[in-house]
């Protein structure tokens, strides 16, 4: 015999669930203002989000070693997707985007990981004839803050409905590099409001249209000179002050002794 459990029923035991802690922590603003309503209240709500070691990856890496390795020319200009290669996340529009820009030779797609879409991305990218895109797996973790400053442009996609309350944990490594991001984000998810908060911290463009994406990787890879290449002080700059291990542990820590 089932037991059939109704979403009010749900929602009911949660709240009262969470009014039994005397501190809650969350990595996102999104899910503080959640959390608010679930509780009925925001004094005992701590912000814990994700932190990056901004000692550890930092924009003086040295972008040549993944060009060394991978045998590519270090004047390419190199879009970069790295993480998890997942069926709901819609990366095949990574291979459109790149379709569209095979008349620049000096533009390569790379995407770095693994996961349960990764054979058929590579399958579509083989069928399409797609030469400016590779594809390479998981790099040590001692090699992450190379690989975040071997690319030019950095690529988080999402499709559109995606839960925005969480800010992508990749994010951050990506800002401690000082890294450029293209997103696809709506507007009023985590994502889209961080863009709209700090001009200049990643260029956003609506999820699933490939249009967009194109026209807006094509305007920030004409403004970057491989003679002379620069990192994104923006985020670099946010990394230091928002995203810092040390400080969000302390801060974390002097919250609770204020309880």
């Amino acid at each position: 015999m089932e037991l059939a459990i109704s979403p009010a029923s749900c929602g009911s035991f949660e709240r009262w669930f969470m009014r039994r802690f005397d501190v809650v922590s969350t990595i996102s603003y999104s899910m503080i203002e959640r959390a608010v309503l679930k509780m009925g209240k925001k004094d005992n709500l701590i912000y814990f989000p994700n932190w990056v070691d901004i000692d550890f990856i930092t924009p003086s890496a040295d972008r040549t070693v993944f060009c060394k390795l991978w045998k590519i020319p270090e004047s390419s200009l190199i879009v970069l997707y790295a993480g998890n290669m997942g069926k709901k996340q819609g990366l095949e529009i990574i291979l459109q985007v790149a379709h569209k820009f095979r008349a620049m030779e000096n533009v390569l797609f790379v995407m770095v990981g693994t996961g349960v879409a990764l054979d058929g991305l590579k399958k579509q990218a083989a069928q399409a004839k797609l030469g400016n895109i590779g594809f390479f797996p998981l790099q040590p973790y001692n090699k992450l803050p190379n690989l975040m400053t071997f690319a030019d442009v950095h690529l988080l996609v999402q499709r559109k409905k995606t839960d925005g309350c969480m800010l992508p944990s990749k994010l951050a490594t990506i800002f401690s590099a000082g890294g450029t991001a293209l997103i696809t984000a709506e507007k009023d998810t985590e994502l889209g409001v961080l863009c709209d908060k700090y001009p200049g911290i990643a260029q956003r463009v609506e999820p699933e249209n490939v249009e967009a994406i194109y026209d807006a990787l094509k305007k920030m890879l004409e403004g970057i000179d491989v003679d002379s290449r620069s990192f994104n002080n923006v985020v670099r700059e946010y990394a230091e002050i928002y995203l810092n291990k040390n400080r969000i542990l302390k801060n974390y820590l002097d919250n609770l002794k204020n309880i």
